[in-house]
């Protein structure tokens, strides 16, 4: 007579080749993130579009060291803990403390609850079109509205329904380093303010040239030098995805832009590089490659030694 087999202890989940998502009883089933990058780009797509990855953080209670346990998952972890687990709680930094002062998340519901009874009507959000032409340069009135909606909102948001240009070849933008060090086959050499604006842009052209692999590109439909209004601003986007304070922006210009600041000193500029420290600081900016924030626009690339990709 055949004995009965003990039951198997119950393993370590299987990997299914698909992930769950979990926020506050919301699930969302996506393909195995393959980076951890990837997967807070997720999560930032699915429950919090205006939430900067570095406040996003991943937790799992399936690991067989601590079952049950929530442990939050490390970028560092990520590639070997990916195949142990099938599911994820995504928790952002704000809720984490308001749930750790308040200690009870039942009253916090209610709580919110109650906000929402006695709020008044709601008020319609009006919609942005974030495919809309590049602000003026000479319609200041617009441009200081359009900066000030921008520092209402408290991040930049990532968006994935923005049709991207097309490429541009890498000579437009390096332009400056075919010429020579002086430029003399270009610009004036008596002329000291050109001549010196060309040597910038030159040696700018060339240090993107030398750091291709860290680099990105960003693109604007605003002033990125105006005047330190919105410099900031694009600082600020890099420390949100990066952690990266106080980045080293770097003002590149086509020949184009290049043409029209010899003659008119307050064109627009609207292209800039950061080299990254690290690559993974680079592969954090471009998690994802549109940036709204208000009505202002940052598209991400990076930079090739044929194209540009934009």
């Amino acid at each position: 007579m055949a004995q009965p087999q003990a039951p198997v202890p119950p393993g370590k989940p299987t990997g299914t080749g698909l992930f769950i998502l979990e926020r506050d009883g919301h699930r969302v089933v996506v393909p195995t993130p393959s980076t951890y990058e990837l997967c807070i780009f997720l999560c930032q797509q699915n429950f919090a579009k205006d939430v900067p990855g570095p406040h996003i953080s991943l937790y799992t209670r399936e690991l067989a060291i601590s079952p049950g346990e929530p442990i939050q998952i490390t970028s560092a972890a990520w590639s070997r803990v990916k195949g142990m687990v099938n599911k994820c709680e995504v928790r952002l930094e704000g809720d984490i403390h308001e749930r750790a002062e308040l200690g009870d998340a039942g009253a916090h519901s209610r709580k919110r609850a109650r906000s929402r009874s006695l709020s008044p009507a709601p008020r319609k959000r009006r919609r942005e079109d974030v495919h809309s032409d590049f602000v003026h340069d000479n319609d200041h009135s617009d441009l200081e509205s359009d900066i000030a909606r921008a520092r209402q909102r408290k991040y930049w948001t990532p968006r994935a329904d923005v049709e991207l240009p097309p490429a541009v070849l890498t000579y437009e933008l390096l332009w400056a380093t075919k010429l020579g060090p002086s430029g003399q086959h270009f610009c004036d050499p008596h002329a000291l303010e050109p001549a010196r604006h060309f040597q910038v842009q030159s040696s700018r052209a060339q240090l993107l040239k030398d750091n291709l692999k860290h680099a990105v590109l960003f693109y604007t439909n605003f002033d990125i030098k105006a005047k330190g209004i919105t410099g900031p601003l694009l600082t600020r986007l890099i420390e949100e995805q990066t952690g990266m304070r106080c980045a080293k922006i770097k003002v590149l210009e086509d020949l184009a832009t290049f043409e029209l600041r010899r003659q008119k000193s307050d064109t627009a500029r609207r292209l800039a590089f950061v080299v990254f420290e690290s690559q993974e600081q680079k592969t954090r900016m471009i998690a994802a490659t549109v940036y709204t924030r208000g009505p202002l626009l940052v598209i991400l690339r990076e930079p090739v030694a044929e194209r540009t990709a934009l």
